[in-house]
């Protein structure tokens, strides 16, 4: 059982030495833990496993180290600036955390099921974001990208329920599979014209997705990119889109009208199935 909830802060600590740092009463009691020095794997293990109360988490002022070698037996291989994979993953106490400003990838599942997180500040050092990512953060409301992110990974965002607004950056190239799917919450989207491919299901049941604008430089929507989207009124696909793949729009209910690219060399099945509502669509050339 766990009583009165705590803060700690621990200066200049060691990468590894966590566990060592703390009574074994208090990691069952602190909530808010600040730490600055250097850490590794061992320590985002310790925060996972062995502090069920954290809620609030400040690292920013430390520096993720490398480590290589088995620790609770298992076998990591983690390098310089990285968050483990799944290191926060099922915490349903975690409602803030700040991360350190030289990071440069947050791994896969990092924040998987997190159903507290509300908000996080992603530093602008990070370019990759893992696969999962924040799948399942239920009450995550808003995420600012990092402007030179250059790899977002499957299932990111995947059932975001309450996120509202994401900015894609200029940096990204690929809208990855089932990235936003499920996030029912997003009201408008804005894919910038450096991304080439809109992935599988990328934006599938975005039920509030009213506004969305494709950009010219987009080549390929793929499968089921906005099925599900019942919000959607009119979509205008740019001349640069030359696939527009299987189901595309489908059951966007409120569809009135669709703007078709002039010259499409692929054009799937099924992309307006369900659409009862299209009243309009305007498609020049094959």
């Amino acid at each position: 059982m766990i009583h009165a909830q705590t803060s700690k802060t621990i200066v200049n600590i060691s990468a590894g030495h966590l566990c060592d740092s703390i009574l074994p009463a208090e990691k069952q009691t602190i909530s808010k833990l600040s730490l600055t020095g250097t850490i590794d794997v061992r320590d985002f293990v310790t925060m996972r496993d062995s502090m069920p109360a954290l809620s609030d988490i400040d690292i920013s002022g430390t520096s993720v180290i490398a480590f290589t070698g088995f620790n609770a037996n298992v076998n990591y291989n983690e390098l310089d600036n990285s968050i483990p994979n799944k290191c926060f993953a099922n915490n349903a106490s975690l409602h803030s955390i700040l991360l350190p400003t030289s990071i440069t990838k947050i791994g896969d599942s990092t924040f998987i099921s997190c159903t507290s997180l509300e908000s996080i500040s992603i530093p602008q050092s990070v370019n990759t974001l893992g696969s999962n990512c924040f799948q399942y953060c239920s009450i995550l409301t808003n995420i600012v990208l990092p402007s030179n992110i250059s790899s977002i990974g499957k299932y990111a965002f995947f059932s975001c329920a309450k996120l509202k607004t994401v900015t894609i950056p200029s940096s990204l190239s690929t809208i990855n599979d089932h990235c936003f799917y499920g996030c029912s919450s997003l009201d408008s989207i804005i894919i910038p014209s450096t991304v080439k491919t809109i992935g599988v299901s990328a934006f599938c049941n975005c039920d509030s997705l009213k506004t969305l604008k494709i950009s010219e430089g987009v080549e390929t929507l793929q499968t089921y990119a906005f099925l599900g989207c019942r919000s959607l009124k009119n979509v205008e696909i740019p001349n640069s889109v030359n696939e527009i793949q299987n189901g595309v729009l489908f059951a966007c209910n409120e569809l009135i009208s669709v703007k078709l690219p002039d010259d499409i060399t692929t054009l799937g099945n099924d992309i307006f199935n369900s659409c009862t509502n299209l009243l309009l669509l305007i498609y020049l050339t094959l």
